[in-house]
Parts: structure tokens; sequence; C-alpha cells
């Protein structure tokens, strides 16, 4: 199973850990990951300069077809670029025509053969659960996990194909298989904040700090991430004292992880309490 691996730009800079583990899962469940000279998916021209979002994201699938290769990413950002680009081409002729004109500089062509896929749907759909699960050596234990789904890969849903928008399961799933526990809370499907850092830091920071909050109040031990840019998000404040408390009495902010539970952000009284529990990386 082989996949041109992008990497994208936020992961290897905020959040290194989230690279690291993807590697190490890929390489235990027989996930080749091929590096190819990619350059930005685009996402972040894309309400700015459209026509180069639509050049660029289609520059990467087109490498990725050359190279007779889908694309995996752990970016949901990147992943909602790439099936965005894709939608509107086929959509339009003419601008797929006029996109393939400028990759012919390159020698590259956009024919709709690559799919891009993130790092979920890989280990959920193609990996497959009981694979997952008969390589799981150190399964958790009494772990109470509160899953923040994320804006980019679930919407428009139309484009992305990704999962149930309003039900979603694969996060969930891939959780429960490693033996913690899934708790409902109010803000599973709400942003994080991250799109609003740089332009109103205030309301970014108060909308991570009602995420945490929320998911703390339904029981929630950990918040469990997919996308490089929820974990850059910080409360401005600390969190209500009420909730501050685990069940097991160590006072400490929840964990920032991504789906595979290597730690991100965990204060020592947290990260003895996991240790206590064998919770350490599962595969």
């Amino acid at each position: 199973m082989r996949y041109a691996f992008f990497l994208g730009c936020k992961t290897p800079f905020y959040v290194p850990a989230y690279e690291s583990s993807t590697r190490a899962v890929c390489a235990a469940l027989d996930v080749e990951l091929v590096e190819l000279e990619f350059t930005c998916c685009g996402y972040p021209m894309r309400n700015l300069y459209f026509e180069s979002f639509l050049h660029s994201a289609c520059r990467t699938l087109a490498m990725a077809e050359k190279a007779g290769l889908d694309i995996m990413t752990q970016c949901k950002c990147c992943l909602g670029a790439f099936k965005t680009a894709a939608y509107y081409l086929q959509e339009d002729r003419n601008l797929w025509d006029h996109v393939n004109a400028r990759l012919s500089e390159d020698g590259l062509e956009y024919t709709g053969k690559a799919v891009a896929k993130h790092l979920l749907t890989v280990l959920h759909n193609d990996v497959g659960l009981e694979t997952i699960k008969q390589k799981i050596v150190r399964p958790y234990r009494d772990m109470n996990v509160a899953v923040l789904h994320g804006c980019h890969a679930l919407r428009p849903s139309q484009m992305t194909n990704f999962d149930d928008p309003w039900h979603p399961l694969i996060s969930d799933e891939l959780v429960l298989v490693t033996g913690a526990q899934i708790v409902d809370w109010a803000g599973k499907l709400s942003c994080c904040g991250a799109p609003l850092r740089g332009r109103n830091d205030e309301l970014a920071a108060g909308m991570i700090e009602k995420r945490l909050n929320e998911a703390q109040e339904a029981g929630g031990e950990v918040l469990c991430v997919s996308c490089p840019y929820s974990p850059t998000c910080r409360p401005a404040g600390p969190m209500n004292t009420k909730h501050r408390r685990t069940r097991r009495g160590s006072a400490a902010l929840p964990c920032t992880r991504n789906s595979w539970g290597w730690p991100w952000a965990r204060t020592q009284e947290t990260w003895a309490s996991a240790k206590a529990r064998s919770v350490e990386p599962s595969c």
C-alpha cells in the first residue's frame, strides 16, 4: 500500500509530533509513504487568488498522478483544498483546460485519476479497523476521549466526501479500536477557532477555550484532533476551575492529541497519571 505523502506546511513547523507519529503508525501498518517535491496545497490563497489556488492544488494532484499514486495528507485543510479544486474542475471543463494549460509548462497534466485522502480515511477504509486492532499491543484503559472532528474535511460534504457531516464516525471508530472510550459532547462538530488566529485573536482564543470546557463538562480527559491547525490554538486564560480536576484528582488542562494518542501538550500531573494507566502510544 503506497501513497504520495503530502506533509503540508503547518505540521512540520507547529506539530512535528504529528508527522513522527504518522510515520511510525504507517510503518507499523505497512503503509509506504512516498516523498515527492510538493509545494503548497493552495489553501491559504483560496479566498484571495482563486486561480493560483487551483493551480497549486492541481499541480500537486498532477504530480501524484504522474507517479501513479494517490495522495495521503494529515491536514484536513489540505484535504479540503484538493477536494475543492477537483470539484471545481469537474464542474467546469473550460476551467479544467485553463489549469492544464498552466500545468503543461511544467510537463504535467491533471486528468482526475489521483485521489486525495486523509490519514484517517487511509487507516479506517484502506488499512481497516480489524488490521489495526491486531497490531495494538498496549490498548488504552479508562481513557475518556472527546473527539473534535474538524471543519475542512467534513464540509462542504458534497466536495470532500470524507464522512457524514452531521454524524461522523471515522474518528470515533479509530479511537474505539485502541481501547479508549468516546464521550458525546456539545462542541464535537464546532470550529476550534484556528482560522481566526491573526485576524481576531481574542475570538479565536475564546472559541478553543469554549471547546475545552465543553469537552471537560462531558467527562472528556483528552481532546483528540486530527488537524494540525487545532493544536496551535490556546485559550485566553485559565479554564473554569470547576472543570479543572479530572476524575482521578489531577489538576490539569486537557491534553491535545492527534488521533493516535501521541501527546502534544500535557501537564506533568496528567502525564504521570496516564503512565500509571499504561496509555503510552498503542501502535
